[in-house]
């Protein structure tokens, strides 16, 4: 059971949490999680947390996947934890941003691909 209201008409769940890369009228790009209508700004909810939020300031998810199996394991927990415990409520609302009120960008930086 999660605290958050998901719409039956949600792209997403609580249990879902795709990540991605969206920008907001007058802010940067940055790094965001997917979550019923609503997008978390991963940086704020990392500083919420206590945790190191320079991974999700950037403007790709590249430095996240660089980071390595371990971060996206303790990235996962941390936010399933948030999203299911009431307790968790505080370190996420203040960091949603409706998902009509964003914009959606290329998530990865591809390099060196060759198509033959």
């Amino acid at each position: 059971m999660s605290w958050f209201p998901v719409g039956r008409t949600a792209p997403f769940g609580t249990v879902e949490l795709p990540y991605g890369i969206y920008s907001a009228e007058g802010r940067p790009r940055r790094v965001g999680v997917a979550l019923g209508d609503q997008v978390i700004d991963l940086a704020g909810f990392c500083r919420a947390s206590g945790q190191d939020p320079r991974l999700f300031e950037a403007s790709t998810l590249n430095p996240f996947l660089a980071a390595g199996p371990p971060v996206w394991a303790e990235t996962r927990r941390l936010l399933a934890a948030a999203v299911a415990d009431p307790s968790g409520r505080a370190r996420v609302e203040p960091h949603l941003t409706p998902l009509t009120g964003v914009r959606l960008h290329l998530p990865i930086e591809v390099a060196d691909y060759v198509d033959f």
